[in-house]
């Protein structure tokens, strides 16, 4: 019948592939459409341009993969990684949203999203996706983490450049305070969903913004901050404060 002559040529397109990759993908590609399992065919052109080294065909057929199977968030991740690797960050963005076609609700993509966003220092875009993340799910500890980490590097970044602009040290105070306390909340919903704690990231943060709300001499709850910052110390079998 048609499927078992399907998966006969099939099955002959993969062995071709130890012999001539190019005689392969146009084996594959005579699978292409007529209504049939289309998911192994494009892998396997995919794979045949992955062992040819051949990156730029391989995404050309993995964008063709997505808009033929936009449900199949397995294309959608592959292409995630090359873009990764490349360092083009709106390409790994584009290729997660795509696979939010297959999974609207997908945490992790939404999450990962987010973080690139942090990463190209849109740290507004960066917001709107950590905000759906929490939102779909106030557990997840990678949403938490990240968010309070977007507030840290957009408040470095903004230091920064008050500082190139001769900024007042009160203004700079008021506006590092504000990014703090909008950071912490995250960073501290992190630590409590860190049950064994073994993401040395939340310690890190977490210590990095406690420090600096209680190092100032005239910081209110002083004694508590402390406190709180060698609780996570401790926990993390990192040094605690004792001045």
């Amino acid at each position: 019948n048609d499927s078992a002559r399907f998966q006969s040529k099939l099955y002959a397109a993969s062995a071709m592939s130890k012999v001539d990759h190019k005689k392969a993908i146009k084996s594959y590609e005579s699978l292409l459409g007529a209504g049939r399992e289309q998911t192994a065919v494009y892998s396997g052109i995919i794979a045949e341009y992955a062992e040819m080294q051949d990156t730029t065909s391989m995404i050309t057929w993995l964008e063709k993969a997505i808009d033929a199977m936009p449900e199949q968030g397995i294309f959608a991740n592959s292409l995630f990684y090359i873009y990764l690797d490349k360092q083009d960050y709106d390409g790994a963005i584009s290729s997660l949203q795509k696979s939010l076609n297959a999974n609207p609700n997908n945490v992790a993509a939404i999450t990962l999203i987010a973080r690139l966003y942090t990463q190209k220092n849109e740290y507004d875009a960066a917001k709107e996706y950590f905000q759906k993340a929490i939102e779909l799910d106030p557990t997840n500890l990678d949403a938490n983490l990240y968010y309070g980490l977007n507030y840290l590097s957009e408040m470095e970044a903004g230091e920064s450049e008050m500082l190139k602009n001769h900024a007042r040290e009160a203004e700079m105070d008021a506006y590092s305070n504000k990014m703090i306390e909008e950071a912490l909340p995250y960073l501290r919903k992190a630590y409590s969903l860190d049950a064994n704690h073994e993401n040395s990231d939340i310690a890190t943060l977490l210590m990095q913004v406690l420090y600096r709300k209680f190092s100032p001499s005239n910081a209110q709850n002083r004694a508590a901050l402390i406190s709180e910052y060698n609780e996570v110390a401790d926990a993390y079998g990192r040094p605690t404060y004792n001045r």
